[in-house]
């Protein structure tokens, strides 16, 4: 078998038991998406406040650029050389702003995810996970040394089994999180959402 044609009949097994995936035609308007010619409010998503739509602060962003503030690339890592004045400036603003001794921005949720729970979980930390959450946080779970059990939506609530664990150091856990999927365009569309009015 070449390797196109293993590579094919891959594709036709995701098909076949609906995984295949593939990229949505969207058309975007502020909070809202239209999607196969049904206007739908966007909770999938990362513009939970709609700044991107927000035509205010995107001038006031770019009104504040100055040659010295446009930096094309981070150049390295922060914690190499690739650290600048203003990622300092913005994560003192942000510490200040939310009445806090410090901030740290990550560059993207996946980054978020494998970098925080590492660094907060315990081999006492308990995290109950939906089966279907995202990747990010399954991999960030994997580098912490919290115990973890995962069930179907909402399983957690109906199992009355004990949490399977990677982590057999504490029989007792001494803080529980819920980790839960997210809403994506094609669960709203298996689920027939309403369309906006």
């Amino acid at each position: 078998m070449t390797i196109e044609q293993r590579i094919s009949e891959e594709l036709a097994t995701l098909s076949a038991t609906g995984n295949l995936r593939s990229l949505p035609r969207l058309k975007h308007d502020g909070k809202w998406i239209e999607v196969e010619g049904r206007r739908l409010l966007n909770l999938s998503s990362n513009d939970y406040l709609g700044l991107s739509a927000d035509t205010t602060l995107r001038q006031a962003y770019f009104d504040g650029l100055t040659v010295d503030r446009l930096l094309m690339s981070s150049s390295s890592s922060r914690l190499l050389t690739g650290n600048f004045a203003v990622y300092d400036e913005l994560e003192e603003e942000l510490a200040r702003r939310f009445g806090r001794q410090a901030a740290l921005v990550f560059n993207c949720g996946y980054h978020a995810n494998t970098g925080i729970l590492p660094a907060i979980c315990t081999p006492r930390t308990l995290v109950l996970a939906d089966k279907l959450v995202h990747a990010s946080l399954i991999d960030g779970l994997r580098l912490s040394t919290a115990t973890t059990t995962s069930s179907t939506w909402n399983g957690c609530c109906k199992s009355r089994s004990t949490p399977t664990s990677r982590s057999s150091s504490s029989p007792r856990a001494s803080s529980a999180w819920m980790a839960t999927r997210p809403i994506s365009v094609s669960s709203l569309r298996s689920s027939g959402a309403t369309p906006a009015r």
